[in-house]
């Protein structure tokens, strides 16, 4: 075998193995958004149909203290995901004999983000209609429906695009610490936006 042919065949396989770890990652990701939509489209409205939520709220927790208590509660949950999915994507990595892609140190803590933006929007939705439509358009909302650069929407609607990974670890695309922390804010600023919403419509919202 020549040079030539050396380079391609090593080059034939660091594609593989990138498309093997995007695909792992991806399902890492995809698992993380169910379990997220599950637990915060449910974590309130579960105990109000249930009536649990006459008996917290007769204690001394106002509603916001309950609410908060409750996405903090999935945030836990989300963050333990994100801890496993990690270890898992390492693992992964080492037992397929591949070299890890330079994406994926930050592609675990982006996809915490995106999965608690998911959550945030299905705890609001949650409070309007029932908790599994309330998944589906979550879900949906921001799933790059708008994510056209063309598209005026992309700018002021919702988008999950930009914290999916997958194309960039296939692809070999960098990503900086300056991209990173943009997307941080621009998620940290839907999370308190869907959860100030959420409060405003909790504190109207029939309980009993």
């Amino acid at each position: 075998m020549d040079p030539k042919q050396r380079k391609q065949m090593n080059e034939a396989m660091e594609q593989s193995g990138s498309v093997m770890e995007g695909m792992f990652y991806g399902a890492c990701s995809f698992g993380g958004s169910l379990v997220a939509l599950w637990i915060f489209s449910t974590a309130v409205v579960s105990e109000v149909r249930q009536g649990v939520i006459r008996l917290t709220l007769s204690k001394p927790v106002t509603r916001n203290q309950y609410l908060l208590g409750k996405y903090l509660g999935g945030v836990a949950v989300m963050l333990a995901y994100a801890c496993i999915s990690s270890l898992a994507i390492i693992a992964f990595t080492r037992i397929s004999a591949v070299e890890i892609s330079p994406v994926l140190k930050y592609a675990p803590w982006l996809m915490l983000c995106r999965q608690l933006m998911l959550g945030s929007v299905a705890m609001l939705f949650s409070l309007f209609v029932s908790p599994p439509l309330a998944a589906v358009l979550a879900f949906f909302c921001g799933n790059g429906l708008c994510s056209s650069l063309s598209n005026p929407f992309h700018y002021i609607l919702l988008s999950y695009a930009s914290f999916q990974m997958f194309f960039n670890i296939v692809q070999g695309t960098l990503v900086t610490g300056h991209d990173v922390l943009l997307l941080t804010l621009y998620a940290l600023d839907v999370i308190v936006i869907m959860l100030l919403l959420a409060l405003w419509r909790f504190r109207t919202k029939e309980v009993c």
